[in-house]
């Protein structure tokens, strides 16, 4: 590999065959990711199943949930998440360090934020083999300051798989995969060379690079592009910035990290390849290693032929370990992950008593726990109590995580006086409530809309000496907040202010959305900096709500603002642009009009019904028919199909003594009104300028019929058209003649 060497030639450069844009989604409880590998544009990259770059303040975050067949590669790019299995596997990594878990034969686990702020990180999913799927589960970690970096001609790699620049990483890929993660200072180039049968793919963290060829257009952040074949990826960064990149490949994976810069932007590319072999050569001299593989083997054979009699019709666990005798340990927890994942889990409590009762040294506090932690993740909570008696009745002593989880379990089913019998319990055996206890039943409370229980609950915490949290005055703010409570929300935020406690971005979207849901300007403004300033991101839904009370009190500027501030966070999304063209639209500025198309035209953003109509209201609105006409006109050039909000615009200009007889007659010969009609247009649309004489007319017209009328299979627009006129006294082929 050279970096920044430009000596060294490539003799077929790959070039990007695909690109598409990480546009952000919800995911887990609460978090947000931009996911790019796994949406429909690009479903998967063998062996590549999926990426996400994900941005997480707590309490949101990814609880328990199940992986198996596949390894995830977490890379924390800033803050730190703390990770937990059912097998008792902990741990925390942070800005920097690398998780490789395999998750073999299945695993079920959690990912939460360990930090205040935002926490940003990446995560690959990578198949694995047949032979390879039902292996162990087992991880490999990098602290940031193990892995191996290198740096030449302005070119900066951190190895956290394979080999490059004369380093290689530690860890031991099982899909032979190469991960880098480089850094471009301004004016570098890299030339990275990739065996040619490799899969390979970039993902642009920050900045914007050039990609195959020195004539190709830049590519910007949150980017991921496919490259075609050959033997390697030339890179330039012309931009003043730095560039920051991740590539993973098939028997290579490398990204590039941004470098601390105190006064300078960075940017990041992440480039990704995957090699088609669908083995790896383990390291020489590991006998071990060998005997290791052995030992799996033989252990994955018996539990495959265990779960194999599960999968078959009308099995029976109970009646199987019976037969067969005993169960190692590996044997149970997968019968035990499989009755569980196949909606079994009435039958782990019977086949956990018959399992232990084999082996004393079964009856464990660690064996319970697990147990007890699956049934009240299930809801079996009558199963959880039997199985927290039957610890007592051994002599065993339940710990504080057992009767957390039993007393949430009760109340995430509403059973709240099951709940608080034992959390009485726990004071009794000098086993105290913890702050997360609390925090758990207040939460419970709220998904019951029990607010007075949830003043209450906060009470009782604070006379037992339990003080409340940050998190507890968060959820307090955000649950109030989604009730609608504002006066107990903003009394419980002022007190989280005057803690000095950590406000997170999850309770101030919260917040933002009770105030625009009510139209309190002054107020949603304020807190609307402060989540933007946190760097929360905002779900599309919000974003509208925050628009539609700008419209409705005439503060259209205020949308070309925040077009902007949403641009920055997800790049310019549909939703951007119909924000900032309607802020020009609704001020019936033809000059900020035209600005904002020619940004789109420079930006090669192809337009849209929702573009087009915009555009249309506004020159209607503005008497304007030489415009309107023109782009009437120009709508099947640029390959838009007209939608019910369109044919409506035109019957109001017809109204106001547009002469609309080309239009009719063209969208008749292309047979567009024999189509089913459709409302493609953003709701904004209509929220900004209002639903016209012809669609007002429509709906009455509609709603005026009977049931059997509005059954109708398919209504297309000349059926609509005909509906409104006929109430008129006319029909629509009158109306063009009387147009002629």
């Amino acid at each position: 590999m050279s970096g920044g060497d430009q000596s060294f030639v490539l003799n077929k450069p790959r070039l990007v065959v695909k690109k598409v844009l990480a546009k952000p989604q919800s995911e887990g409880d609460g978090a947000v990711v931009r996911r790019s590998i796994g949406r429909m544009e690009l479903k998967n990259l063998d062996p590549f199943l999926m990426l996400d770059e994900f941005s997480v303040s707590a309490p949101a975050g990814f609880p328990d949930h199940p992986h198996r067949g596949f390894e995830t590669v977490t890379y924390m790019l800033q803050g730190a998440f703390t990770h937990q299995d059912f097998s008792g596997h902990k741990g925390t990594i942070r800005t920097g360090d690398v998780q490789w878990m395999t998750a073999g034969r299945g695993i079920i686990h959690s990912e939460m934020p360990a930090g205040e702020g935002t926490q940003l990180g990446l995560q690959l999913w990578i198949n694995l083999s047949s032979r390879d799927k039902m292996i162990e589960p087992r991880y490999q970690e990098l602290l940031s300051e193990e892995i191996k970096k290198a740096e030449k001609d302005g070119v900066e790699v951190r190895v956290i798989a394979g080999e490059s620049m004369g380093v290689r990483s530690p860890v031991y890929t099982r899909t032979p995969t190469m991960y880098l993660d480089f850094t471009l200072k301004p004016g570098t180039q890299l030339h990275q060379s990739v065996p040619e049968p490799w899969n390979s793919f970039v993902y642009i963290i920050e900045g914007a690079g050039v990609f195959g060829s020195l004539s190709s257009s830049p590519v910007t952040a949150h980017h991921v592009l496919v490259l075609g074949r050959g033997d390697g990826l030339s890179v330039w960064n012309k931009s003043a910035n730095f560039l920051r990149l991740k590539w993973p490949s098939n028997n290579s994976l490398f990204k590039f990290p941004k470098p601390f810069f105190l006064f300078s932007p960075s940017t990041t590319l992440h480039l990704k390849s995957h090699q088609l072999q669908a083995f790896s050569t383990p390291p020489s001299n590991s006998t071990k290693h060998t005997t290791l593989l052995l030992e799996t083997f033989h252990k994955n054979q018996t539990v495959k032929a265990l779960i194999e009699k599960l999968h078959e019709k009308d099995s029976n666990p109970l009646q199987i370990l019976k037969d067969e005798g005993d169960w190692s340990k590996d044997q149970f927890w997968a019968v035990i992950r499989f009755l569980q994942q196949t909606s079994r889990s009435k039958e782990v409590l019977q086949v956990f008593d018959l399992w232990k009762n084999i082996e004393k040294s079964r009856t464990n506090v660690v064996n319970y726990e697990k147990i007890l932690l699956l049934l009240c993740e299930g809801g079996l909570m009558e199963d959880a109590v039997s199985a927290l008696r039957a610890m007592k009745t051994n002599d065993l002593n339940p710990s504080f995580e057992i009767y957390n989880s039993v007393i949430h379990g009760f109340a995430r089913k509403g059973k709240f006086e099951d709940a608080l019998f034992l959390l009485k319990e726990m004071g009794e055996i000098k086993l105290m409530p913890k702050v997360e206890t609390y925090n758990g039943l207040i939460q419970a409370y709220a998904n019951y809309k029990m607010y007075d229980e949830m003043g209450k609950c906060v009470k009782r915490m604070e006379s037992e000496g339990c003080c409340p949290n940050h998190f507890t005055y968060n959820l307090l703010v955000l649950e109030f907040a989604r009730g609608g409570l504002f006066k107990r929300m903003e009394r419980e935020y002022q007190t989280l202010l005057s803690k000095r406690m950590n406000l997170q971005g999850s309770t101030l979207v919260a917040m933002l959305e009770a105030y625009a849901n009510l139209g309190i300007l002054e107020k949603m403004e304020k807190v609307y900096r402060r989540v933007m300033n946190s760097k929360t991101p905002l779900k599309e839904g919000l974003i509208r709500k925050l628009a539609g009370v700008y419209i409705e009190n005439y503060m259209f500027s205020r949308l070309e603002y925040l077009g902007l501030d949403i641009s920055s966070r997800t790049g310019r999304t549909d939703l951007v642009w119909c924000l900032r063209l309607l802020s020009q639209a609704c001020l019936l500025s033809k000059k900020g009009m035209d600005s904002i198309v020619r940004e789109m035209d420079m930006v090669k953003f192809s337009w849209n019904i929702t573009v087009a109509n915009i555009i249309l209201l506004a020159y209607l609105k503005m008497k304007d028919f030489r415009k309107f006409d023109i782009l009437l006109s120009d709508l099947r050039t640029r390959y838009i199909k007209p939608d019910i909000v369109t044919v409506g615009v035109l019957f109001d200009a017809i109204t106001g003594g547009y002469d609309g007889t080309r239009a009719l007659e063209t969208w008749r010969k292309m047979g567009l009104l024999d189509g089913a009609g459709e409302m493609n247009t953003d709701p904004l649309v209509l929220t900004a300028f209002g639903k016209g004489r012809f669609l007002r007319s429509c709906e009455e017209m509609y709603s005026s019929l009977g049931p059997k009328a509005r059954e109708k299979k398919v209504w297309t627009y000349h059926d609509l058209i005909d509906l409104v006129f006929e109430h008129g006294g006319r029909k629509y082929e009158f109306l063009v003649a009387e147009q002629s």
